[in-house]
């Protein structure tokens, strides 16, 4: 099959921009359900966003438990109305601290009980990132780990599974192109979203995948560009939540042959990600939704607190006037485009014009 081809025979949730969501916290670090039902309402209101992607990295996913990542299923299955594709991590309890491994026999359960609940509700698919909570056996391969972890998996659900390439994994732990070749072949594997901006590890991984019915999803909106005529089928990046228009016109640019439009679109999503340089993104970013109507409290997690407890202060609202301001400059124009003079046909990778 071609390149071409196999991309658009793929479902449309794993084509185009995949918003990574960042979980709504409240005050107290408990998933909040109006912030996430709104958070989904914005994204469906953005029209070019494919697919929801919950508890994801910048949704802090290890600081889930198996009953905050149940209620996610619930929340955003629901808010979603099948209007949106609906992908979620469905592994089990790790908090990504190596000292703090779990019980691999308990997190296996726990990843296939979660996995068999998110298909029993609808999803897409289920994530599962790179199981770096199971280590090795002593002179054991950690690519037998990774391969063993996803076949398992695969044997007792029957939605499609994604693989999730997290930034920062130990290099035993890399999905190389000899590893991908392998979990192409397990039952359900359907995609994987690797997190890099190194083009040429994609290019070796994209080798692996071309012409098959698989979904390399691009990690970093930034790599977008660079990383499409390589064969991606979409993108899964931050700035997916607060400004989606931006990273769709790369996109279409691409689609439509227009290598000028393509740079310059290139040009100002990495100026997209300057304005809020130094701050806690997510914080920020959710002081901005709220200010666009979406029903977001300015709150996160603490990464090294899995089961409650926030981090860091809501910014003053001067700050975030002038993040907001900076932001919109630049993405001001591609929304407005969306919104008023867009003809309604959303193009996605390995679609034809």
């Amino acid at each position: 099959m071609s390149s071409d081809n196999a991309l658009a025979s793929l479902p449309r949730y794993v084509r185009g921009v995949l918003t990574p969501m960042y979980t709504p916290f409240d005050a107290k670090g408990k998933i909040d359900p109006e912030g996430v039902r709104s958070m989904v309402e914005w994204l469906k209101s953005r029209r070019i966003v494919s697919t929801v992607f919950a508890r994801c990295g910048v949704g802090r996913m290890n600081t889930y438990t198996c009953d905050d990542a149940r209620l996610m299923i619930d929340l955003v299955t629901e808010a979603a109305e099948g209007r949106l594709g609906v992908i979620i991590g469905t592994a089990g309890e790790f908090d990504g601290n190596p000292e703090h491994r779990p019980d691999p026999a308990v997190f296996l359960r726990q990843t296939i009980e979660l996995s068999q609940y998110a298909q029993s509700k609808g999803v897409d698919a289920a994530v599962l990132p790179v199981p770096f909570a199971l280590a090795a056996p002593g002179g054991g391969s950690a690519a037998d780990v990774i391969f063993e972890f996803y076949a398992a998996v695969s044997r007792e659900v029957n939605v499609p599974i994604f693989v999730y390439r997290m930034p920062g994994l130990p290099d035993e732990y890399e999905i190389t192109p000899e590893l991908l070749a392998r979990l192409v072949q397990v039952p359900h594997v359907i995609g994987m979203k690797y997190s890099s901006t190194d083009l040429e590890a994609f290019a070796a991984r994209a080798a692996v995948t071309r012409g098959k019915r698989f979904a390399f999803i691009c990690g970093a909106e930034h790599a977008y560009a660079g990383t499409l005529p390589m064969g991606i089928a979409g993108v899964i990046g931050g700035g997916c939540n607060t400004h989606p228009e931006l990273i769709y016109a790369v996109q279409e640019a691409f689609v439509r042959g227009d290598k000028e439009k393509m740079a310059a679109v290139h040009e100002d999503v990495l100026l997209a990600l300057r304005p809020w340089e130094g701050m806690n993104h997510t914080i920020m970013a959710m002081q901005y939704l709220a200010r666009k109507g979406v029903k977001v409290q300015p709150y996160q997690r603490r990464g090294g607190d899995p089961y409650g407890g926030v981090e860091g202060e809501p910014y003053p609202e001067e700050v975030v006037d002038r993040g907001e301001k900076a932001l919109d400059d630049i993405i001001g124009p591609y929304r407005d485009y969306i919104q008023q003079r867009w003809d309604g046909r959303l193009l996605l990778p390995g679609d034809k014009v």
